[in-house]
This record gives structure tokens, C-alpha cells and sequence, in this order.
């Protein structure tokens, strides 16, 4: 059976109806699929730890972080900063988090955020001061914007974008209307209250937190189908969820934190995505200074700070770390089995995703766009980028799609590895849909990502709550976008600077 003929008969399954079967019936595939998912190790706690050789020679060290993505990376930089010893623990076998990269021969590509924007000149001073430090940003007068220095990575206008919705391209979703001029008017009055970090925001302000953010533009403006498709899609694709989940705060946020509608604001993407960042503060570390595929499985305070237990899975042994002060910058679902005490400061809802890499042979005519917006039957696909838009020509192209899965799916992850196959294949088919053209046998390998906790949701009364304003005395903090902030790398940054400052 062909490719043609065995998606004709099969029809194209949405992914949660996919995942609930243990493995679905697929055709054999001409090019490799490989899966990466830490859900073997990360749910070993609810199936009973290994026993491992138990190392009682207790290690110490200055500041512990639990987590290698961003906010523990920059938490590590930060504290060197201070004149301290850092030492990061990461659980999986690579670091970055949800900002991670791979790769194919010489060729990289993200597998999880991947973009970032310039920042206006009112935005958080610490965390725009850390960034030019870090060498990362520098201002320009004649914009008011902090931008990215290495300016390769800018994407150009005319390649940012395209939309593809019922077969039709088009420039965006959310087609010109009177209705979108009057959305537009009422967002860019809130431009200059909606700064980052959101602990910025003043206070008269947070009483959009507690409604959502369909709630707010059906009273102002009302909402058709055509806003409310397109404005789903945007809310799902930074933020994990509808405007009917998400809050009026976090979706005003979205459209009035820059100056969009005034003047052009640079798009910053590297072939690798977000981690660009990260690769950038781990080469500030040293090798001594971070340690990767460690599961940190206790963590409770003594008289001398903060006790760690550890799982270090390469050498099969059981550790502990005894540390002055830990920054927690893991995903705090964790923390019921690891902290139940401080469990209970963390209660939101988190969006799961799943990233697959198409890598091609580059024999395609069309000239790449950056983000090409996809709304087509199974709401959970939420299009690509294509690699053709960050890099110079080359044999080599990458499609990066991304689904955005509803929170009840998360248990299904589990049959992503057996259904791998089908995922790529239903994954080609709908980027083939895109370009009007089959382009399965120009495909070399596929790679899935597996993010059962990728982003929290910022849901109505969500943001604002920091847990380390409710623990003053601990040697504990809390870092991350999950800790009361948006799910935005500038926000990472700053809650990271702000849990070492409170140290």
C-alpha cells in the first residue's frame, strides 16, 4: 500500500484520539524515527526507584540547582556572579529543557521554544541589564528596543510568516475587518502597561487576571468565529490553551507588551531555536559545575540549608548533597514527591507538546517562511517552521511542527514511542497539504519530542503568585515560568535573577 492510498483509507486521526490507542496500524517507512521523551525516567517514582548502589559519603556544595533549562542555567550565572559555587542538576541527558535543540549531522534545529522578540526600553533594568552583560542584547536609541546582537539570526519581514487555513494562504489568520480595527484600538491602549517582567504590572491591572480573556473581548467588542478561531490559535500556540482558559491579563499581555502596532519589532531565531540561550550560559559554567541525567529525589532543609537526595543514572548510585541554599528550577509537578510540604504552592494547569522534526532533502521550489500557521481539523497541530527562512541555502531542510495537546492527554505520552511511525507519517501529511505536494520521499529522518509538561497555562488567576514570597525563611527559592510568570524566555531570566537576589 502507498503513502497515498494509506492515508485515503486511514483518514487523518487527531493526535488525542491517536494517543489513547497503544499502537495503531502503520505502513513501513523508508526513512528512520527516533523518540525522545524522559518519561521513563521521570515517572520512575511512581514505579518504584532502582535500587542503586548507595553512596554515604555526603557531597557539599554552595548553591544547588534542580533543573538545567534556562532559569536554572541563568541562576547558575547569576551566582557565580555573587562570587558563589553554582551546581546544576539536570535529569535528562542534555541540557535546555523546553528549550533544547538537536541535530542532524551538522545541521541544528529546535525542539521546543524557539523564537524571541526586542525588548522595550521599559521593561524589568535588572534583567535587561544582565542580558547586555551576558553580551546577549544592546540598545538601540533609534528605536527605544533592546535587540539581539548577533544580527544573522534576525528574521526579515518578508519571511516572518504565512497562514493556511481551508487550503488558502494568507498574511495572518485574523483577516483585516472592522471588528479587527476595533481589536487593535483596544489593545494598543494597554501598550506600555504590560511590561516584562509581569511583576511589573501595577496593581490596578491584576483585576484582569480574574476573568478570561474571551470573557473580556465579548464584552468590549464581541467575538466572531473568525476572532475567536484566530485568537485561539495564537493564545494555544505561546500560552497552551483557548481565550476561554487563558486570562484577559496574559492575552492583553500577548498583544501590548511592544510597540507592534507603531513600529517594527525584530524577530530573533537561530536554526536551534531557544537554545542559543542556553548553550550560550553553559558555556559560562564549568564542567565541575553542572551534571546532567541526575534525578534529584528528596530535597528537605537541615541546620546546615538544604539536604538533596540524588539518583545519578549513568553510574547506577544513590547520592546525597548537602547545600547552604538550593534554586528550584525543575518543573514543580515534581515537587509532591520531592518537597510535599511546598507541593501545594504550585497548583496550575500545564499544557502538554510534542515537537517533530521532518529533515528533507532541500529539493522544494518554494521559498521558506519563518512560522507558517496551520489550522486544519485536528486543533492540536498548530503548523511549522521552516529552517529554510533561518539559514542560508543548503541540501539539508527541517520542518519543525508543534502540537499543543489538552492537559487529559498527558497520560497517553506513553503510546507516542509504539505510535512513532504514524505520528511522522500523519506529521508529513499535513506539511505535504501545506505545499500542495508529497514530499515523503524527500524525507531522511523524523524526530519526536515529548513534553509531557512543556508550559504552565496561564490561566484566570494564575499570574502573581510567587511561592517565594510565601516561604521568606526558607533556604528553598523557586525559579521558573511556573512559578506565577508567563511562559516567556525574558520572564525565565528574571524570575531566575530574582530567586538569587532573594537568597
Amino acid at each position: 500500500m502507498n503513502r497515498r492510498e494509506f492515508i485515503l483509507r486511514s483518514g487523518l486521526i487527531s493526535l488525542p484520539i491517536l494517543l489513547t490507542g497503544c499502537a495503531w496500524k502503520s505502513r513501513s517507512l523508508n526513512y528512520k524515527v527516533i523518540v525522545d521523551s524522559d518519561y521513563t525516567i521521570g515517572h520512575s517514582m511512581l514505579k518504584g526507584l532502582p535500587e542503586y548502589e548507595i553512596e554515604h559519603a555526603i557531597r557539599d556544595t554552595e548553591v544547588a540547582i534542580i533543573g538545567g533549562g534556562i532559569a536554572g542555567l541563568v541562576a547558575a550565572n547569576a551566582v557565580k556572579l555573587k562570587g558563589f559555587k553554582p551546581l546544576v542538576l539536570e535529569l535528562s541527558a542534555s541540557l535546555g529543557g523546553t528549550s533544547s535543540s538537536k541535530n542532524y549531522g551538522e545541521v541544528y534545529f529546535s525542539q521546543g521554544a524557539h523564537y524571541e522578540l526586542a525588548y522595550p526600553d521599559y521593561y524589568g533594568e535588572s534583567t535587561l541589564k544582565f542580558l547586555e552583560q551576558s553580551g546577549l542584547i544592546y540598545f538601540q536609541p533609534w528605536t527605544k528596543q533592546w535587540s539581539f546582537k548577533e544580527r544573522k539570526h534576525i528574521i526579515t519581514g518578508n519571511r516572518k510568516g504565512r497562514s493556511f487555513y481551508k487550503g488558502m494562504y494568507s498574511e495572518e489568520l485574523f483577516p483585516p475587518s472592522q471588528q479587527k480595527n476595533k481589536f487593535i484600538e483596544l489593545m494598543a491602549s494597554y501598550e506600555g502597561m504590560m511590561p516584562m517582567p509581569t511583576p511589573k504590572i501595577d496593581s490596578s491591572l491584576h483585576y484582569l487576571n480574574e476573568l478570561s480573556f474571551y470573557t473580556f473581548l465579548n464584552d468590549e467588542i464581541g467575538v466572531s468565529e473568525e476572532m475567536k478561531i484566530a485568537l485561539d490559535y495564537q493564545m494555544k500556540d505561546d500560552y497552551g490553551a483557548g481565550m476561554e482558559q487563558v486570562s484577559a491579563l496574559a492575552g492583553i499581555h500577548y498583544y501590548a507588551c511592544r510597540p507592534y502596532y507603531r513600529k517594527v519589532v525584530e524577530l530573533f531565531s537561530p536554526p536551534e531555536g531557544n537554545s542559543y540561550f542556553v548553550n550560550h550560559f553553559n558555556s559560562k559554567l564549568k564542567e565541575e559545575e553542572r551534571k546532567t541525567s541526575q534525578m534529584v529525589i528528596s530535597m528537605e532543609e537541615n541546620a546546615r540549608g538544604v539536604l538533596l537526595g540524588v539518583l545519578d543514572y549513568p553510574n547506577k548510585r544513590r547520592y546525597q548533597i548537602q547545600a547552604n541554599k538550593a534554586i528550584y528550577a525543575a518543573n514543580k509537578h515534581t515537587l509532591r514527591h520531592i518537597h510535599p510540604d511546598h507541593s501545594k504552592l504550585f497548583k496550575h494547569q500545564q499544557a502538554p507538546w510534542m515537537v517533530v522534526n521532518i529533515i528533507i532533502r532541500n529539493e522544494l521550489n518554494d521559498l521558506g517562511f519563518w512560522q507558517n500557521e496551520m489550522v486544519v481539523d485536528d486543533t492540536t497541530f498548530m503548523g511549522f517552521i521552516d529552517s529554510d527562512s533561518q539559514t542560508e541555502r543548503s541540501n539539508i531542510r527541517v520542518f519543525t511542527a508543534y502540537y499543543c495537546l489538552p492537559a487529559e492527554s498527558r497520560k497517553d505520552l506513553i503510546n507516542v514511542e509504539s505510535n512513532a511511525a504514524i505520528i511522522a507519517d500523519q506529521t508529513i501529511s499535513y506539511i505535504s497539504e501545506y505545499f500542495h505536494t508529497d514530499i515523503e520521499s524527500l524525507v531522511l529522518e523524523v524526530q519526536i519530542k515529548v513534553m509531557g509538561h512543556a508550559m504552565p497555562i496561564p490561566e484566570v488567576g494564575y499570574l502573581f503568585n510567587d511561592a517565594n514570597r510565601l516561604i521568606p525563611n526558607s533556604n528553598i527559592r523557586y525559579a521558573g515560568v511556573d512559578n506565577g510568570r508567563l511562559p516567556l524566555f525574558f520572564e525565565a531570566v528574571d524570575s531566575a535573577l530574582s530567586a538569587v537576589e532573594s537568597l
